[in-house]
């Protein structure tokens, strides 16, 4: 298991694709959290404020 010549050299392999999955993965969990946060807060402040009636 490895390159051809069977030897494995750090730093050789490329890695631009992870790279751009987990900008990617970042930026969406970033999002989420941040709508999560939003739903939360409007939640709260409808449920509480005119649940009561």
């Amino acid at each position: 298991m490895g390159n051809s010549n069977g030897e494995h050299q750090m730093g050789s392999m490329d890695i631009s694709m992870h790279r751009q999955t987990y900008a990617g993965f970042m930026k969406a969990t970033t999002y989420s959290s941040i709508a999560i946060a939003i739903l939360l807060a409007l939640m709260a402040f409808f449920l509480v404020h005119h649940g009561g009636h």
